[in-house]
């Protein structure tokens, strides 16, 4: 599950999905990432929630991270001024 920052930016870069799409559906995300909770080992609710609040950290960060290389990959290389 740590490695889903770095799966939702590679599908970001290679433009299967956007930054728009992961944002509209982030409560979806947000119940995917309970239900992925819930079925880590743990029995009680408090360590379902010691384990949910990582994983929710790590969807939103990934989002925000996406966002930033989606910018970063749309901005205009500036002109050098060497070339003429």
């Amino acid at each position: 599950m740590f490695e889903l920052p770095i799966f939702l930016l590679a599908l970001v870069r290679l433009d299967v999905i956007s930054t728009q799409t992961l944002r509209r559906n982030r409560r979806l995300g947000y119940f995917i990432v309970a239900v992925i909770a819930v079925l880590l080992p743990g029995v009680d609710p408090v360590t379902t929630t010691f384990e949910m609040v990582p994983l929710m950290a790590l969807y939103e960060g990934s989002i925000w991270l996406a966002v930033l290389v989606e910018r970063r990959a749309a901005a205009p290389e500036p002109a050098s001024l060497t070339e003429p």
